[in-house]
């Protein structure tokens, strides 16, 4: 920037580069540094004469004796000044491009990668915390069940350290008296989501329900599987006592349904049986007094406690059922002949 500020003659733009005339009639060539389209450093190539030029010795005398320099060491000094022809101009400059290039491209790659390792720092540290924030306990680990990594709450849940987590095997922590003693790992391999109970075991040797929700994925190649656990032993022991409390009801209902068939059907037997008595009694032809209307009352009692009896067998059918103790007759029926049969059992009670 100071040899454009500087400069006696016009500027030459060339292939990236800025070439011109200082004050001192020498030429300059400036090579800019631009990252990422910001101008950062320039790199002088400068005081020098191309061969093919004439040097005005003149200009130079003028200038001597107009700063009071030695006329004589002045025109010394001015043949020392490198010549060079274009070509090797040229070269020189395509050398310092090349040069800045490599610069401007390291430099690059380490800001980049000093970039890349901030942002994932930051993403690590933003992970560890959610990580280690949730109360759920979680790991992870291989296929085999060996553990690769845990969070705080699992050493909190578990007892243990994170270092004796990390040398342990999941299916340590799986209480023996656990009806699922591990992980579908087919179905996890196949990035199926998977829930599981388990009864397991913390430092102390004390045992407690968990629920595990497992996912596989693909961890640098290798196949991984990350596990949520939640402690729902309050959940478990509520889920038994309702488990309790259900088959308590259902004893007493079953109770109930047995006691009420044997007080119904106990006085309708005696019913049932007396009014036999009765139908043998007036069967006697010496005792025709209404007769007629006295069998067609004990056929209508007769036929609702046949009725009775069948609603209260059925109850007990019902109990029976609900118990697992009763076992289905299944025949085939003729519909038409039970519909009929229906209907002439009330025909003689239809209002004319």
């Amino acid at each position: 920037v100071t040899g454009v500020q500087t400069c006696a003659l016009p500027i030459f733009m060339d292939g990236g580069y800025i070439s011109y005339k200082c004050l001192n009639n020498m030429w300059d060539i400036a090579l800019p540094v631009v990252i990422s389209g910001e101008h950062l450093a320039t790199i002088f190539f400068s005081q020098f004469f191309y061969e093919d030029e004439v040097i005005d010795k003149e200009y130079f005398e003028a200038q001597a004796i107009e700063f009071g320099f030695d006329e004589k060491e002045y025109l010394d000094a001015l043949n020392k000044v490198p010549v060079y022809s274009k070509k090797k101009v040229e070269n020189i400059v395509e050398y310092y491009s090349g040069l800045i290039m490599t610069l401007v491209e390291s430099g690059l790659r380490k800001l980049t990668y000093e970039n890349s390792q901030n942002e994932l720092k930051k993403n690590q540290k933003y992970l560890s915390t959610i990580f280690n924030s949730v109360s759920d306990s979680i790991f992870i680990y291989d296929i085999y069940g060996n553990i690769r990594d845990v969070n705080d709450a699992a050493t909190t849940m578990f007892g243990y350290s994170q270092n004796e987590l990390l040398n342990m095997n999941v299916y340590d922590i799986v209480s023996k008296n656990s009806e699922n003693t591990g992980a579908d790992i087919k179905a996890l391999s196949n990035n199926e989501h998977l829930i599981q109970e388990f009864i397991v075991e913390n430092k102390s040797g004390k045992e407690f329900w968990v629920e595990v929700n497992s996912h596989a994925t693909k961890i640098h190649e290798d196949e991984t599987i990350v596990s949520t656990v939640r402690d729902i032993t309050e959940r478990k022991r509520n889920e038994l006592e309702l488990k309790n409390e259900a088959v308590e009801i259902e004893k007493l209902r079953s109770e109930f349904f047995a006691n009420i068939s044997h007080e119904l059907k106990t006085p309708l037997n005696i019913i049932l049986g007396t009014t036999k008595i009765i139908e043998m009694c007036i069967k006697d032809e010496k005792n025709l007094f209404f007769r007629g209307k006295i069998i067609n009352n004990i056929n209508i009692e007769k036929h609702n406690c046949f009725r009775l009896i069948k609603v209260i067998n059925n109850l007990i059918d019902l109990t029976k059922l609900d118990a697992d103790f009763f076992e289905l007759n299944m025949v085939n029926c003729n519909i038409v002949n039970i519909v009929e049969e229906i209907t002439l059992s009330v025909a003689e009670y239809e209002i004319g």
